[in-house]
């Protein structure tokens, strides 16, 4: 049985929004068990620069974790279908991961590729 949670960091109140969308409007991000923080970071600063490394995202300062667990959360993350890798070691976002940040997708249903 798959363990269902979210944390805190996944509901944002946007009221920057609210002209649009209204002062209660919230995203509710459904994350799957494999997630931890650390991949939440990874994904919005995919999603803010488009493309990035490991050490661009920790020299960033936004993802603050070492380049060698980014790079391990990474390859969780791809391992999800949630990042594609480019080459070189630059990723970016995948459809799903898009979808995940947009309060889409449930990362619970999410299955890992076992290649």
């Amino acid at each position: 049985m798959k363990v269902w949670y979210q944390t805190l960091t996944s509901i944002f109140n946007y009221s920057a929004l609210s002209p649009l969308y209204g002062a209660s409007h919230t995203l509710m991000r459904l994350s799957g068990d494999f997630m931890v923080i650390c991949d939440e970071r990874i994904l919005e600063y995919l999603s803010e620069n488009e493309t990035g490394t490991p050490k661009q995202m920790a020299d960033s300062g936004l993802v603050r974790f070492s380049r060698s667990y980014i790079t391990q959360r990474a390859k969780v993350l791809l391992n999800h279908g949630m990042l594609r890798h480019l080459g070189n070691g630059v990723y970016t976002l995948s459809e799903e991961g898009q979808q995940y940040l947009d309060g889409e997708l449930d990362a619970a249903t999410l299955e890992p590729d076992d290649k």
